[in-house]
């Protein structure tokens, strides 16, 4: 019956016929989508809420949840991020990068203490994540972000650990048929992916530089010339990237 009542009154007020999201204790991302939900169906809920004589959420209860979706989004994204089948190691560092940039450009009226405490936190749980060789080599060995986040200071030591970790992997077998790198085919960007992105706040850091079309001759000039390359679309695949380029990146292929 209340599932009915609800519905007229949404399709009296022309508003989607979604119906009210339960959070589950073992998700802490359903908990956003059951708050986005309410925020959705917010006049639906008030004009139920009157008809039926139940207590209603005041103003600054509605404000205060409009406030906390719009600091737990970068969250959510992040979360889905990291679930899809494409996601790799080396996504850690920058998604971490832009969670923290993201948080500390939102407005934070009326959740100043949950906004620093997710920041403490963040702090807390990857305060080492840039000196972690299995995080920085992973990251530099992802096409679509390579040295582009490292900090100018810390270049010269996380190229060090690449090369250690390329030093590591026996010689390949060398043969005739190595050919120039091609560009990976780029996927069809939408403007909602482009909107939904949780790395969109690192464009600037990540932007292309010109190509380099050199051949390396051992592992110093392939490391250099690897690092040179352009940066490629955040939605291409790295898989499929390398598996176009382990010829020219035989060494950095392997590590990968």
């Amino acid at each position: 019956m209340a599932k009915e009542k609800l519905h007229e009154i949404q399709q009296t007020l022309q508003l989607p016929e979604h119906a009210i999201m339960q959070d589950i204790q073992t998700r802490w991302n359903s908990t956003f989508y059951m708050v986005e939900c309410m925020l959705e169906q917010k006049l639906a809920l008030v004009n139920y809420a009157a008809d039926n004589d139940i207590a209603e959420l005041s103003k600054s209860n509605w404000t205060l949840l409009e406030s906390a979706v719009s600091v737990l989004r970068p969250l959510e994204s992040v979360t889905r991020s990291v679930s899809s089948d494409e996601s790799t190691m080396g996504d850690v560092i920058p998604l971490v990068l832009a969670l923290k940039t993201k948080l500390l450009g939102l407005d934070d009226s009326g959740v100043v203490g949950m906004k620093a405490e997710l920041l403490d936190d963040i702090a807390t749980r990857f305060s080492t994540i840039e000196q972690s060789q299995l995080h920085v080599v992973s990251m530099m060995l992802d096409p679509r972000y390579r040295a582009k986040l490292i900090k100018p200071e810390a270049v010269t030591a996380a190229k060090q650990q690449l090369m250690d970790a390329a030093s590591a992997i026996p010689a390949p077998v060398c043969t005739d048929d190595n050919e120039a790198a091609q560009l990976p085919a780029k996927r069809q960007r939408t403007d909602e992916q482009e909107d939904d992105d949780p790395l969109s706040c690192l464009n600037d850091l990540l932007a292309a530089d010109l190509l380099s079309v050199s051949q390396p001759a051992n592992v110093d000039e392939e490391i250099a010339a690897y690092l040179d390359l352009p940066t490629i679309p955040r939605t291409s695949s790295a898989r499929v990237w390398w598996r176009e380029n382990e010829t020219r990146f035989p060494v950095l292929a392997r590590v990968a």
